[in-house]
């Protein structure tokens, strides 16, 4: 395993989740111990009824999930939810919001990237675009990738491909590049200005010399502050709005590795192409391109 933060996740049904996060350094033997607690469902009375079908509203929330989660990239197509009945749907009576959970892992298969990924959902909640506010989905998950065995050279080489661009131009490779892990001929540009003008194409493009970019003492991570709206263009036409990202940072910083892992969630708010990349597009966490 490489070197680096990971979170050692503890589950099992009828029991609370328990996440610990652990830093692997070297090839040393570490043992952790687990005690999970059951988990405890209060209620007046208890029916035990046979299970039902799923209604057609459970379906309609299921199609939407799979349009957000999955995302809307060309690998969706090849992405499919095995075991989908796990899913709980709801609508926040208050905020409207769109809710997705599960007690039981999430099984999904990627045959575009070649990769089975077992998810936790922690949280999940979507709100579609009205007058006032846009399309704004946020989630936080657990995924464990296990990696497919190939029927063929073909398939494999295809995987192979497929990951290596599902990754060139992505937010990874981008902070792998910020923190001076990337090759010096990537062609990224970054412009500063206001959202609407971005939106736009317009702005004031800035160097990585200009960006705040440092070595985190305390936790060895690398450090981006920056209270600006910014879009980000990958690639050599600049006017090319397939690979043009709009992005903030909502608490002002963010932290992520060498290779472009992001340690803090929620610290990246995305716009455009990134935001369409989604599970289908989902790499491991020690994934490393062959550049």
């Amino acid at each position: 395993m490489a070197p680096g933060t990971y979170d050692l996740v503890a589950h099992h049904i009828g029991f609370e989740l328990e996440v610990r996060e652990i830093l692997i350094t070297g090839n040393d033997t570490l043992r952790y111990d687990f005690k999970l607690r059951p988990k405890v469902i209060q209620g007046d009375e208890v029916i035990v009824l046979a299970p039902q079908p799923k209604g057609l509203l459970w379906s309609l929330h299921l199609a939407r999930f799979q349009d957000e989660f999955i995302g809307e990239t060309e690998y969706s197509r090849e992405c499919k939810i095995l075991n989908p009945e796990v899913l709980n749907f709801q609508i926040d009576p208050d905020t409207k919001e769109f809710i997705a959970s599960s007690d039981q892992v999430l099984e999904i298969e990627n045959q575009a990237l070649g990769y089975m990924i077992h998810v936790i959902i922690q949280e999940y909640r979507s709100q579609l675009p009205s007058s006032s506010v846009g399309f704004h989905l946020r989630y936080t998950i657990l995924p464990r990738f296990e990696v497919l065995e190939p029927g063929n050279r073909q398939t494999m080489e295809k995987w192979e491909r497929n990951r290596l661009l599902c990754y060139v131009g992505s937010l990874r490779h981008f902070l792998a590049t910020l923190a001076g892990n990337g090759d010096s001929s990537n062609s990224f540009r970054i412009y500063s200005g206001g959202p609407v003008a971005l939106k736009l194409g317009v702005g004031e493009i800035l160097s990585t010399d200009e960006l705040q970019v440092t070595l985190d003492d305390e936790t060895l991570f690398i450090r981006w502050e920056s209270d600006n709206w910014m879009r980000v263009v990958y690639g050599v036409d600049q006017r090319d709005q397939r690979n043009s990202s709009i992005i903030r940072l909502p608490e002002g910083y963010t932290l992520f590795d060498r290779f472009g892992n992001c340690m803090f969630k929620y610290s990246i708010e995305m716009q455009g192409y990134w935001a369409l990349k989604r599970m289908a597009d989902a790499l491991p966490f020690d994934y490393r391109p062959n550049l």
